[in-house]
């Protein structure tokens, strides 16, 4: 009985992410976007191999991480990396529930929670540094591009708001024990239920975080390979626009 029920909310739950998604398609204005389709044609399937590449280039920081755990092999990670994009994509909410599923996957697989959950963790904070350098670049040339002076000062506004606090989260991550603090907070809002036993005790969890944050400069191949995949990301969003016959400059 609680089987079916299951499944039938499932159903429901697909059903109403299906009407939904036709909602905002109608909304977007169908016409333009099927004028669009029309002009690639069939041509858009090339973007599912090439999406590959910026992947396949993220996974390679990811495993930089998972060094030592030979559980955790390259093509186990791609595959995990797509589940946590693909479920990101769809969650109406904040881009978290890909990444607490990429850490079931990996203790499922055999991965310590503790391990799973440092590296997941890392990486996106990382994430978080390779994209503001990313940044950056793409403000240098925004300024060579544009005259638009307004807009360059936006986007300066945003990054010198964004640092500190980026400063500010990897701080509490190396001195203070994050994930201790937010057991401690999640068990006072939920009546002592703990969400966190997924990943294991949360000061092995904040041990491991420490340890990986140890390496320093040893963490730079992370953003290395982060960086790439941003740049290949460029390079499929430059093909995605020629194919749509609406060709733009690479920069």
């Amino acid at each position: 009985m609680l089987k079916r029920k299951g499944n039938l909310l499932f159903l429901a739950a697909g059903l109403l992410g299906l009407s939904l998604s036709v909602f905002l398609i109608v909304q977007a204005g169908i016409s333009g976007i099927v004028k669009l389709l029309v002009v690639a044609g069939w041509g858009l399937l090339w973007l599912l191999p090439f999406h590959l590449l910026p992947q396949s280039l993220d996974v390679l920081s990811w495993r930089w991480l998972l060094r030592g755990e030979a559980r955790a092999h390259y093509w186990f990670l791609l595959w995990v990396a797509l589940v946590r994009e693909a479920v990101n994509g769809l969650l109406p909410v904040a881009r978290v529930g890909g990444d607490l599923l990429g850490v079931r996957l990996l203790t499922r697989h055999g991965v310590p929670g503790y391990i799973a959950g440092a590296s997941v963790m890392v990486e996106v904070t990382l994430t978080l540094l390779s994209q503001f350098a990313f940044t950056l670049a793409g403000l240098m040339v925004l300024s060579y591009e544009v005259g638009d002076h307004h807009l360059q000062l936006d986007v300066v506004f945003l990054l010198a708001s964004v640092l500190p606090l980026l400063v500010v989260f990897i701080w509490m991550q190396r001195n203070w024990g994050l994930f201790t603090i937010l057991q401690m907070l999640m068990k006072k809002l939920l009546g002592g239920k703990d969400l966190l036993a997924l990943m294991g005790d949360p000061q092995c969890l904040d041990a491991e975080i420490r340890r990986l944050y140890a390496r320093r400069w040893g963490l730079l191949p992370v953003n290395f390979w982060q960086l790439a995949s941003l740049l290949a990301g460029t390079a499929e969003v430059w093909f995605t626009f020629w194919l749509l016959g609406r060709p733009i400059p690479f920069w």
